[in-house]
C-alpha cells in the first residue's frame, strides 16, 4: 500500500520535528488533504489510519463525502468561500478552516442558528505576503480580536487560526511567516478566546509548521503523492 508507506514516513517526520521542538506527537493532527485523488485513495487513506481529511473544491468534495458516508471520517474545508455555497459547505464539513471576511463569519453563524446545527470554524490569516493567498491581513485580525464580540458566535465555534506559509525554499522565511500566526494565534487566547487549534504546515514545511507551534498539519502530496492534476496550491 503505497499511502501506507507514504502516511509511516510522514509519521516519522512529525515525531522527529516534536522531539525537536521539546513536543509530544499526540499535540499535533492530520488532516489529510485528498482534493483531486479518487474515493478509492481516501479509503486507502482510512484504511492506512486517517480520519480526518481536506478538500478545497466544494463539488468535488459534496461527491466524495456523499460516496463515503457513513464511515467514521471528519471533513475540512480549505479553500475560498463562495458565499451561495457556505449553506451547502456548513452541512458537509465539520471544519470550516477558511473564513476569510467577517461578513461571511457572520453569515455563517445565521444558517447554523436557523436550523439549530454547529459548526467548527477557523480563521484564514494572510502570512505569506502573496497577493494570491486569501485570509485576513495581520493588521485586520488584530483589530478583530479587540473589537469583535466574539460571544455571539454561538453555533460557529471558532477555534483559531490557519495560514499558509509562503512558497519559497528560504527556511528562515517560512519559519518567520510561521512565528507570526503562532504569535497572534497567543494574541487571541490572552486576549479569553477559547482556541485550541492552530492550522499551519504542509506537506513541504511541516517541521518548521511543528517548531512553532502547530497542532494542525494539512498534508497531500506527502500521503497521497504527485497529483493527477496541476493544482496551483501546495497541500
Amino acid at each position: 500500500m503505497m499511502i501506507a508507506e507514504n502516511l509511516r514516513r510522514v509519521e516519522e517526520r512529525i515525531g522527529v520535528a516534536c522531539r525537536a521542538a521539546g513536543r509530544v506527537r499526540s499535540e499535533v493532527a492530520v488532516v489529510a488533504v485528498c482534493k483531486t485523488f479518487p474515493v478509492e485513495s481516501v479509503r486507502e487513506a482510512a484504511a492506512a489510519g486517517l480520519t480526518d481529511f481536506g478538500e478545497n473544491r466544494f463539488q468535488e468534495a459534496e461527491t466524495k463525502i456523499a460516496e463515503l458516508r457513513g464511515q467514521p471520517m471528519n471533513w475540512h474545508f480549505l479553500g475560498q468561500i463562495q458565499t451561495n455555497k457556505l449553506n451547502r459547505i456548513l452541512e458537509c464539513f465539520s471544519m470550516v478552516q477558511s473564513f476569510d471576511r467577517l461578513e461571511v463569519l457572520e453569515k455563517a453563524e445565521k444558517l447554523l442558528a436557523a436550523r439549530g446545527a454547529k459548526c467548527d470554524g477557523l480563521i484564514e490569516v494572510q502570512i505569506s505576503g502573496e497577493i494570491s493567498k486569501a485570509g485576513f491581513e495581520i493588521s485586520e485580525l488584530e483589530e478583530l480580536i479587540s473589537s469583535v464580540d466574539w460571544s455571539r458566535f454561538k453555533y460557529l465555534k471558532i477555534r483559531g487560526l490557519m495560514g499558509i506559509g509562503p512558497n519559497t525554499d528560504d527556511r528562515a522565511l517560512i519559519r518567520r511567516s510561521f512565528n507570526r500566526l503562532k504569535n497572534l494565534f497567543e494574541e487571541g487566547k490572552a486576549a479569553g478566546l477559547p482556541w485550541d487549534t492552530l492550522s499551519m504546515g504542509m506537506s513541504a514545511d511541516l517541521e518548521e509548521a511543528i517548531a512553532a507551534g502547530s497542532t494542525m498539519v494539512r498534508i497531500g502530496s506527502a500521503i497521497f503523492g504527485t497529483r493527477p492534476t496541476s493544482a496551483a496550491e501546495r497541500m
